[in-house]
């Protein structure tokens, strides 16, 4: 189903009403069309009409969970609690889904929708070898939980316990639901995509001397194999019950483990949808204190508007692939070219390598070594959105009170522009960690404000009704590529609510930091192809550093680490650059 601007408010809001008041919900359900009290996915109505049986989703109203989980007892039918949540599955034929819908308490009635990883193309270094030898962070003291195919936690790189405190797999029964988790799991990785992904955010090096470390590569990792090989195919897939159960492991496990961040490469094509069980999850671990990131995907052969409904969320960050050179490759998802509509938010907000990474390979796994057995190379936004998870653990090791809005602001404020780039390509620009990582290490972090509700990327639950507010709309675009707030005005109110010294921003040894976010930017122009398209310069404003002392510099020896990037090459554009769909796959 196509939805409208209007029609997209109503989702999002319907979908926040809904830790609100049934009432609400049921509401904005019935404007969406649905003939019961909840609302009905309507592919999933149209599958059922069929004669199909399969797995649903079920998002409750919190005030009435325990009354609808105890309803559909008397149902009689196979299901299993997300409770953590606020959610069910069940397995439903075309009866069996109008009783439900009917039931109290019972709010949205979803497909288990199959999605796939996001895999293609990568390239340049991001400052954090600076930041381990300048000020010696490596993410110590972070988790970070890898959603993707599972972790091989008998790679050297990500041994189990040290550093793969925790892997996790998927239980199921013969209907088709999965019934709860296991821990514990030594290797959990049999297609190799979640440990590709684990070793370049923390991969220790072992296996390599040091030259293929992660990004943070002291951080902890958890791991949860959400996808699963096609026995059809070969390929791994994700689906929503896999999904869900490992976002719900995290909720129902992040005091425990320290879960700060939450890393998905995977994704699927279409329209955001506010209602969707899986944005309401991502919603709910943003809400509890967790950065969430998602692979932008790989379907630029699309044109625009082909990015990962899962990333375009203001409550999560977006992460799309760069190359060697500054630019958004061909192959990268692209979001609105916002001449042509007014919904800003659909763009990435970052750009991080995502061509030619060599990183950990499974060792259960087919995938080609890369002169070691223990290493592979790939590309795509998959790899890229890793890149930016490492990042923000060194962010966190620098200043453990920051909250996700805060990180999200630093992330993108500290982005290097990319002037062929605009920002439905390449949102903020490409992340930048030692500037990122210096001015977390002077910000003031808004941790328990956070938590205590004070979010401000949450849509309407934050006072933007189309949710069109995150960390690079808000103070950059406004609805429409030509409004634009000033950087004059937008500057201090950012800075105020993240430096300890308030007002006027100074510099530390003249270092000028280019804000995208706040930056001024002419509106694409569509008429114009894009190959002979004229790109000025855009005017960047000048952040200044507070005046005082600056971060701690690092002064014990260590060696100098190698980022996960092989020397710059240019690879032959090719069709061969091209990436598979974005149709919920690792590795975007």
């Amino acid at each position: 189903m196509e939805y409208g601007r209007a029609e997209r408010g109503l989702a999002i809001v319907a979908a926040l009403a809904m830790f609100a008041s049934a009432a609400a919900i049921t509401s904005e359900s019935q404007h969406a069309g649905s003939t019961v009290g909840a609302y009905v996915d309507p592919v999933l109505r149209a599958s059922l009409a069929t004669g199909a049986v399969e797995p649903a989703i079920l998002v409750f109203d919190p005030a009435q969970q325990a009354r609808a989980w105890a309803a559909l007892a008397d149902l009689d039918l196979d299901r299993h609690s997300y409770d953590a949540l606020g959610m069910a599955s069940v397995v439903l034929d075309a009866t069996s889904l109008d009783a439900v819908a009917k039931v109290p308490g019972v709010a949205t009635v979803f497909r288990n929708e199959r999605m796939h990883p996001l895999l293609d193309k990568s390239a340049d270094y991001v400052g954090a070898k600076a930041v381990w030898t300048t000020y010696g962070a490596t993410g110590s003291g972070v988790t970070i939980l890898v959603m993707d195919s599972g972790i091989d936690a008998s790679h050297p790189d990500l041994a189990f316990h040290s550093k793969v405190v925790e892997n996790v797999v998927p239980s199921r029964q013969g209907a088709g639901l999965v019934t709860g988790s296991q821990e514990g799991i030594l290797t959990s990785d049999r297609d190799g995509h979640g440990t590709h992904v684990a070793g370049i955010i923390a991969g220790t090096g072992a296996a390599s001397d040091g030259k293929f470390r992660g990004i943070a590569p002291d951080a902890r990792l958890i791991g949860f194999e959400a996808g699963l090989p096609d026995p059809r195919s070969g390929d791994i897939e994700f689906e929503s019950l896999t999904v869900l159960e490992g976002f719900n492991w995290a909720l129902a496990n992040r005091a425990k483990y320290d879960i700060s961040i939450v890393s998905n490469s995977w994704g699927a094509n279409g329209d955001f949808d506010g209602r969707s069980p899986v944005n309401i999850a991502t919603l709910n671990l943003y809400k509890a204190g967790m950065l969430v990131l998602f692979a932008a995907g790989n379907e630029g052969s699309q044109g625009s508007h082909s990015l990962n409904k899962y990333s375009v969320a203001p409550w999560v960050l977006s992460v799309t692939a760069g190359d060697y050179f500054n630019q958004v490759p061909s192959f990268a998802s692209r979001g609105t070219n916002t001449a042509t509509s007014r919904e800003a938010y659909d763009h990435p907000d970052l750009v991080a390598p995502g061509l030619g990474i060599t990183s950990t390979r499974s060792l259960h796994s087919s995938l080609a070594a890369a002169g070691s057995t223990y290493y592979a190379t790939k590309s795509g936004s998959s790899m890229a959105t890793p890149h930016v998870a490492g990042v923000a653990a060194l962010l966190l090791e620098a200043n453990p009170r920051l909250s996700p809005d805060d990180l999200m602001d630093l992330l993108t404020a500290t982005a290097t522009p990319m002037p062929r780039e605009r920002v439905w390509e390449a949102g903020a620009g490409y992340v930048n960690a030692l500037k990122a990582y210096q001015l977390a290490a002077r910000a003031t972090g808004h941790r328990d404000a956070f938590l205590s509700g004070h979010v401000k990327y949450a849509g309407p639950a934050s006072g933007d009704v189309d949710y069109s507010d995150d960390a690079v709309t808000i103070g950059y675009l406004r609805g429409h590529a030509s409004r634009l707030r000033s950087p004059a005005t937008s500057v201090p109110m950012f800075l105020r609510s993240l430096l300890t010294v308030p007002g006027v921003v100074t510099l530390v040894g003249g270092v000028t930091l280019g804000v995208l976010a706040f930056g001024r930017t002419r509106p694409p122009a569509p008429s114009v192809p894009r190959a002979s398209a004229a790109r000025p310069p855009q005017t960047m404003p000048t952040v200044r550093w507070p005046s005082g002392p600056a971060p701690p510099v690092h002064s014990a020896s260590r060696t100098r680490p190698a980022i996960l990037v092989p020397p710059p090459q240019r690879p032959p554009a090719t069709s061969a650059q091209r990436v598979e769909g974005l149709q919920q796959r690792p590795g975007r």
